[in-house]
């Protein structure tokens, strides 16, 4: 399996084409324009679990990678970028994973009072993560689950690496950067770490999806 074709396999759900008749008309928000004015091009959104309850999830895709990443309220550098803010009234959450020349941002939207973080029970249990965020798209049986952890990037990529091990999963080449991508029974998962601040811990998020 080449690694556009995981690549692909993983977004089938989260950022593949989808009929017209699955968007949803609830407005154009300005992370949406300007994600539109950096290139990106909505690919994807539907109703979604986040933390337990309602939420929304968007995908953009982008044919080369944007620029300015801080337009988009994420860090700039390394393989790909994580980071959770507030905007009019919401908590956002957004991930882009470079491919290629381009890559694909993938946005949950929920209410700023949202409930606490469950380790999705889909995702192997890491050693030390303190679960800050999980979301379920049942309509494409994909699940995200972010956590933190105290030690560096690569050790944390360790750790996620031998739980899912541990839980069948085999490990895919090439490792890129921070990021790692797994495969077992059909479902690809990606792994990807972050310094989170400057206390040392390190975000650490697992994305997976039917390949």
């Amino acid at each position: 399996m080449t690694k556009k074709r995981i690549f692909l396999a993983l977004f089938s759900g989260f950022a593949a084409l989808a009929p017209a008749a699955v968007f949803m008309k609830l407005g154009r928000t300005p992370l949406e324009a300007r994600a539109e004015a950096l290139g990106g091009k909505k690919v994807y959104e539907s109703a979604v679990e986040v933390n337990g309850a309602g939420g929304r999830l968007q995908c953009f895709g982008f044919e080369s990678r944007p620029e300015n990443l801080a337009a988009l309220g994420l860090p700039s550098g390394g393989s790909g970028a994580l980071a959770t803010r507030e905007e009019g009234g919401e908590r956002i959450t957004a991930l882009f994973v470079p491919h290629g020349e381009g890559g694909v941002l993938t946005v949950f939207r929920r209410p700023k009072a949202d409930a606490a973080a469950q380790w999705p029970g889909a995702l192997p249990r890491i050693e030390g993560i303190t679960p800050t965020f999980s979301a379920v798209c049942r309509e494409n049986d994909s699940v995200l689950g972010i956590g933190t952890v105290e030690t560096d990037e690569f050790s944390a990529l360790g750790r996620a690496g031998d739980a899912l091990r541990a839980a069948g999963w085999r490990g895919l080449p090439p490792e890129t950067g921070l990021m790692r991508w797994f495969y077992r029974d059909g479902r690809v998962c990606l792994v990807f770490a972050r310094q989170a601040d400057e206390t040392g811990k390190v975000r650490l998020a697992l994305l997976t999806g039917r390949g």
